[in-house]
């Protein structure tokens, strides 16, 4: 779909999933050259995506296990199923098909690599990919275990084959893997990036764990251990749904 204007400028509607829709535009300059700009549209958005990007103060919490088993965890739930239909459109190839740039198929270590909604796929210094993993049973990074190293090397060892290979002005030291906790979508993946590219605060402490962290704390920790046991430290607006459903509550309790 595109829509141009008179004067040249032009919106193109280069990917669509569900109601997530990305366009890429730009407008003539006077030496002809179109500057693309990208515009991410969210239709229809839900009350929980309008507050989600509104500005709003936040606050630290300090989520223990204890926290997570008796409020966190049935708010999680509940995110998942029909909310992430556009995860589960990618995974069973109905949406962004083209886009795949690696799978591996496996049924317990097996994932997809595909470029993030957010990067227009042009401009290698905000490379952004993001590998979901096929497996329904891990929500988060509070499910992972030691049984789950398998997968977790598997992804970034894919992603230092292929990315490099695709772009060969980056090199295998110039991507970096995060984690974020809390996600934006209760489905577990893993963020790949170009080193020199901040995502705002997708990268804050408190946000974005390194995946190398993850598996070496997963690979010193006893079989019995998992994250689910461990206190996250994080920060959360006072607007987010998580804030309004789970933590307001407990708050007010307290």
């Amino acid at each position: 779909m595109l829509f141009t204007e008179e004067n040249g400028a032009y919106l193109e509607l280069i990917e669509k999933n569900d109601i997530y829709h990305l366009f890429l535009g730009g407008t003539p300059f006077y030496d002809g050259k179109k500057p693309f700009f990208k515009v991410t549209l969210i239709h229809p958005a839900s009350d929980i995506h309008i507050r989600k990007y509104s500005r709003q103060t936040k606050c630290r919490i300090e989520e223990t296990p204890e926290i997570y088993e008796l409020y966190v965890k049935p708010y999680v739930d509940t995110m998942r199923g029909s909310r992430i239909k556009w995860v589960y459109n990618i995974l069973d190839h109905i949406s962004e098909t083209e886009n795949v740039i690696y799978e591996c198929t496996d049924e317990k270590n097996g994932f997809i690599i595909l470029p993030d909604l957010k990067w227009d796929q042009k401009t290698v210094s905000t490379l952004y990919y993001v590998a979901i993993v096929h497996r329904r049973d891990i929500s988060s990074l509070r499910d992972l275990k030691k049984e789950h190293i398998p997968l977790l090397l598997a992804i970034k060892q894919a992603a230092l084959d292929v990315i490099p290979k695709k772009f060969q002005e980056i090199s295998q030291d110039q991507l970096k893997f995060f984690i974020h906790y809390h996600p934006s979508y209760y489905h577990f993946h893993v963020h790949i990036s170009h080193i020199d590219f901040d995502s705002g605060d997708g990268m804050d402490i408190g946000r974005a764990y390194l995946l190398e962290d993850i598996i070496n704390q997963l690979q010193t920790m006893s079989d019995h251990f998992s994250l689910i046991q461990r206190t996250f430290t994080f920060f959360l607006g006072k607007k987010s749904d998580l804030w309004l459903n789970v933590f307001s509550k407990i708050m007010d309790t307290t």
